[in-house]
């Protein structure tokens, strides 16, 4: 199914649409929290991410999308000085 010439996007795309158990969508977001068209249920607990939508805690920011992250930083330092 690969094709060097094209682009990963559509190889993925192609993995996605067969069902290939390798291709796994993160729309809870275990593993990435995606700053885009805002984000008020991000919260932060003692500088951990915590997804309030999907209860999840994500690993990584991603800011993508032209995103500002200085409301996510604000709210990172903010639960940072609940711990001291």
């Amino acid at each position: 199914m690969y094709v060097p010439t094209a682009l990963d996007q559509w190889f993925y795309n192609q993995l996605l649409m067969a069902g290939d158990p390798l291709m796994h969508i993160d729309s809870s977001t275990e593993l990435f929290f995606c700053l885009f068209g805002g984000y008020p249920e991000l919260e932060f607990e003692r500088g951990r991410m915590h997804n309030t939508f999907c209860n999840t805690r994500p690993l990584f920011l991603h800011c993508n999308g032209k995103w500002s992250p200085a409301e996510a930083f604000s709210k990172y330092e903010e639960s940072m000085r609940e711990v001291a």
